[in-house]
């Protein structure tokens, strides 16, 4: 089949200097399955990006996956982005500090939080703390100003938000914390 598709001139089907072969195809898959009402659909379309952005190591194809993902976000449904920033918190959970560089895209989240759910809210905060938290010092001060702005808003709903993620945020550093914690056998 690959040399049928290959004779067909088909940019999609190039092999890359990786040796990846349909990587884009296979992104575009993925991002559709995610919004699809199946569950089982939506969960392949997640374990399809997270594999793709592991095994992907060039950082532009990721930050193609990124910025799918980011569209995703922008233009569809409660149930489609929920999707979504279930992908990138796993994606953070695996590969913390590889997010890095791609923070500032990231960020751009933060303007769509007073549309989520609470439980997006909660996803993206979890997600957010992942990628802040994982890298000490003055990337936590942002998250910390980010949520001081919100509990601090005279507006209920960023209230709201600030709440969630400032219990987000400490239950974050808590598991840190008991990770630090000497293990109760050496007791």
């Amino acid at each position: 089949m690959l040399s049928s598709l290959k004779s067909q001139n088909l940019s999609f089907a190039e092999e890359d200097s990786h040796g990846f072969r349909f990587y884009a195809s296979a992104i575009l898959l993925g991002c559709s399955l995610l919004s699809h009402r199946d569950y089982a659909c939506s969960e392949a379309g997640q374990n399809l990006i997270v594999s793709l952005f592991s095994v992907l190591p060039d950082i532009q194809k990721r930050r193609e996956i990124l910025s799918n993902l980011l569209e995703r976000i922008e233009d569809q449904s409660s149930l489609g982005s929920t999707a979504v920033l279930q992908v990138l918190r796993a994606i953070g959970a695996r590969h913390p500090s590889s997010l890095y560089p791609f923070k500032t895209i990231l960020d751009q989240l933060i303007d769509y939080m007073e549309f989520f759910s609470t439980n997006d809210i909660r996803i993206l905060y979890q997600f957010m703390c992942l990628v802040h938290l994982s890298d000490e010092g003055q990337q936590s001060s942002q998250l910390e100003i980010l949520i001081q702005k919100q509990l601090f808003h005279p507006e209920s709903l960023f209230k709201r938000i600030g709440c969630i993620g400032a219990a987000c945020v400490i239950s974050h550093l808590g598991k840190l914390e008991l990770c630090l914690l000497p293990s109760h056998s050496s007791l």
